[in-house]
């Protein structure tokens, strides 16, 4: 479903009990609710899927985006427990490359900055 037909959706089912929200709130509260799930969903797993790997990084599960990250040469390995199975890839791993490709961003960033003055 796309965005326009969420909101509507959205819109529809509170004006059936009388709220109205604007956009702004609406946006607002889907980001809060999407963290939640987030953060719920794989905060006690050692184990992530790549769909996990996507809410992490705020990407859609199967986008090219994510399976460009997944396929990049330096990001952690899946494996799979059982022979066949979908892959698996170990949460610390990922969040330690996730950690690593911010400071790598973040220091160019400032050399940019220092470069520029």
């Amino acid at each position: 479903m796309d965005k326009d037909r969420k909101k509507e959706a959205i819109d529809t089912a509170l004006e059936k009990v009388g709220i109205t929200l604007s956009t702004e709130t609406l946006n607002l509260l889907s980001s809060q609710v999407s963290e939640a799930i987030m953060n719920s969903d794989i905060s006690n797993k050692v184990l992530v899927t790549a769909t996990d790997i996507a809410r992490m990084m705020s990407y859609k599960p199967f986008s090219s985006a994510m399976r460009k990250i997944i396929e990049s040469p330096d990001f952690p390995k899946p494996f799979s427990i059982v022979g066949g199975g979908n892959n698996k890839w170990l949460k610390s791993q990922v969040e330690d490359w996730i950690l690593k490709k911010y400071e790598e961003s973040s220091s160019l960033r400032r050399s940019a900055i220092f470069r520029s003055r």
